[in-house]
């Protein structure tokens, strides 16, 4: 399937990717076509396709790659599935990432458990908020020390950057 590949066609996906937040949908095979592509070329005699031309697409595919990259890295960040059907390779590494950002925040999670129960506001001022538990707090100026009981409160409130712990 290499030979669908071609300068026309790597910078049309560039273009895209490079037109949207969301990751863009490239042919499942699309990593194997193209590497085949180029080890195909770079065996070539010097006559049939220019270096030039072999440098400038692995460019494209590169700058592709990193593009593709960093929106995958976004979808963890957000908590998001990636769009379907997924490139067997991108999901994979979707599929790491994701590992690793829920470890760390289960073990983030056990040592904030095993610090004192207080809280310090970090925001400049934090109006009224009603809590998971139902209970509400503030207003509180910035710097204002707080204590809260329930855990799920206090998840709450560092997941949303609104306080964070701090040993006394």
């Amino acid at each position: 399937m290499s030979e669908n590949v071609s300068y026309e066609f790597l910078w049309e996906i560039l273009q895209k990717e490079r037109s949207s937040n969301a990751l863009q949908f490239i042919p499942k095979n699309f990593y194997v076509d193209v590497l085949d592509f180029i080890e195909s070329a770079k065996n070539k005699q010097p006559g049939e396709l220019e270096a030039a031309a072999v440098s400038n697409m692995s460019r494209l595919i590169n700058e592709i790659f990193e593009k593709r990259k960093q929106k995958i890295v976004l979808y963890v960040a957000y908590k998001k599935p990636l769009p379907m059907p997924a490139v067997e390779m991108e999901l994979s590494f979707y599929n790491k990432l994701m590992d690793t950002y829920n470890n760390t925040l289960i073990a983030g999670q056990k040592q904030q458990a095993a610090e004192s129960g207080k809280l310090r506001v970090v925001i400049e001022k934090l109006p009224e908020v009603f809590l998971p538990s139902g209970a509400k707090i503030g207003p509180l100026e910035k710097g204002q020390i707080i204590e809260i009981k329930d855990k799920t409160d206090t998840a709450f409130l560092i997941d949303n950057s609104l306080c964070v712990y701090e040993k006394l």
